[in-house]
């Protein structure tokens, strides 16, 4: 973009600034919000009572948060669209005669434009884009008739992308259903149900539910864990789905010691670089702990304070507070010890051989979708009790590890899978950004 002319964005747009009140009958319009995914849309938050100071917009302006635009939340309104946003949000047009609005859609989404918007925004903790700071931000100045002659290139090449765009979203969705399938039978006991024929002779699991029990028996006589008080008995429509023979149906207080949940420490007991790493709801990730992601410390002496809430390697974690319920996830053993927010509940079970396998039936999910449909609905939290009385399906002791690797195993042939779609997409988008780097070199 260097070898050819830039000149300043305020050059080729003008501010669109109609309040709602000019129009009669502006409460029937359409009031929208925007979005970095899909621009313009109809906004799901309630619209103030007073709407007459909201902004109009027509087909062809362009609307964005001044909050938000550094994530690309900008929208352009779709030809025969008219509505009304947000006060707080800045309207504006391009001048037909010197810009067309998709190229300037295209450019501010693009690398550069979201490097120009970075540039240009002002503040410290929350940076803002205002409109007069939009006007500054450098565009290639190309003639109108080679902007159209881009366009004509853009829209083709989209054009034929489309099936292929179309066959990736459908290898993704096939996928996540696929994952979800090997959890489903992998819990249920369909992933190892050979196994089991070729070693009919394992101990059950009820055997290894009594050992559980005697162990925590020890436990409490030697005052190591407290006495529990006992769990209600298992009624038939608490079961999601039939397990097979020489498994057993328990609930997670019968195979944990520990099953408590985290603390909420002072703003002062938090720190940037502390001694003990402190795990919040955000840093589960896709079903994995990423303390890279806000990381938060807080010193020794907090974390004795808060003992109860301490947490280790192998410890199974799933957020009780939502909305969404069901984030899981296990503890590494990138430290000694961690130390856990209220949000969160821990697994502790009796034999460390369990946690895995209890880890991937929390992340299937049955068993807390039961708990939502009978009653947690509206709260948007699973109480101590109530993750103390989730049903459990326990299978032999030997059959564990053998469960583990065949999910270790289909999970390694999903992320091939997963590895040859993306490449397909990113081929697509590069495609993409050639032609629309093209449009932009004039």
């Amino acid at each position: 973009m260097s070898s050819i002319k830039l000149s300043k964005l305020g050059n080729f747009i003008e501010k669109v600034s109609i309040k709602a009140a000019a129009f009669e009958n502006y409460e029937k319009l359409q009031v929208f919000g925007v979005s970095n995914i899909e621009g313009i849309t109809i906004t799901l938050h309630n619209k103030s009572k007073d709407i007459s100071k909201y902004q109009f917009i027509d087909e062809g302006c362009f609307a964005y948060n001044p909050y938000r635009i550094n994530v690309g939340s900008i929208g352009l309104t779709p030809k025969k669209q008219k509505g009304l946003v947000s006060p707080a949000y800045v309207v504006f047009r391009t001048k037909p005669e010197k810009l067309i609005p998709e190229m300037l859609l295209d450019f501010l989404k693009s690398g550069e434009g979201l490097f120009q918007i970075n540039k240009y925004a002002r503040g410290t903790v929350r940076k803002a884009l205002r409109y007069d700071d939009l006007c500054k931000i450098e565009i290639p100045d190309i003639p109108i008739e080679k902007q159209i002659t881009g366009q004509k290139k853009k829209k083709a090449v989209r054009r034929n992308l489309l099936p292929l765009q179309n066959e990736i979203t459908h290898q993704q969705t096939l996928l996540k259903k696929l994952h979800q399938s090997i959890l489903q039978d992998a819990i249920s006991g369909k992933l190892t149900k050979k196994w089991r024929k070729e070693n009919p002779d394992v101990e059950p699991a009820s055997e290894l539910l009594k050992r559980i029990k005697e162990e925590k028996e020890r436990m409490v006589k030697e005052k190591k864990i407290k006495k529990q008080k006992p769990l209600p008995p298992i009624k038939e429509d608490e079961i999601p789905f039939e397990l097979p023979k020489g498994w057993v149906w328990c609930r997670l207080g019968e195979i944990c010691d520990f099953i408590t949940k985290g603390t909420t420490p002072k703003a002062h007991d938090f720190m940037p670089n502390g001694e003990i790493p402190f795990l919040k709801v955000y840093n589960i990730v896709n079903q994995t702990i990423n303390f890279e992601y806000r990381p938060q410390y807080i010193s020794k002496d907090v974390n004795v304070k808060f003992s109860r809430s301490q947490v280790y390697s192998g410890d199974v974690l799933m957020n009780i507070v939502g909305p969404p319920l069901g984030k899981v996830a296990i503890v590494p053993n990138s430290y000694e010890v961690w130390n856990i927010n209220q949000a969160l509940a821990v697994f502790r079970p009796v034999i460390s051989g369990i946690n895995k396998f209890l880890y991937y039936y929390l992340c299937e999910g049955a068993v807390i979708y039961k708990i939502v449909t009978l009653g947690v609905v509206g709260q948007d939290n699973i109480s101590l009790q109530q993750s103390r009385e989730m049903v459990f399906a326990l299978p032999a002791i030997y059959e564990i590890p053998v469960i583990n690797k065949k999910i270790e195993d289909c999970f390694a042939f999903c992320e091939k899978l997963e590895k040859q779609i993306d490449k397909s997409y990113n081929c697509a988008n590069s495609l993409q950004e050639a032609v629309l780097k093209e449009a932009f070199d004039g």
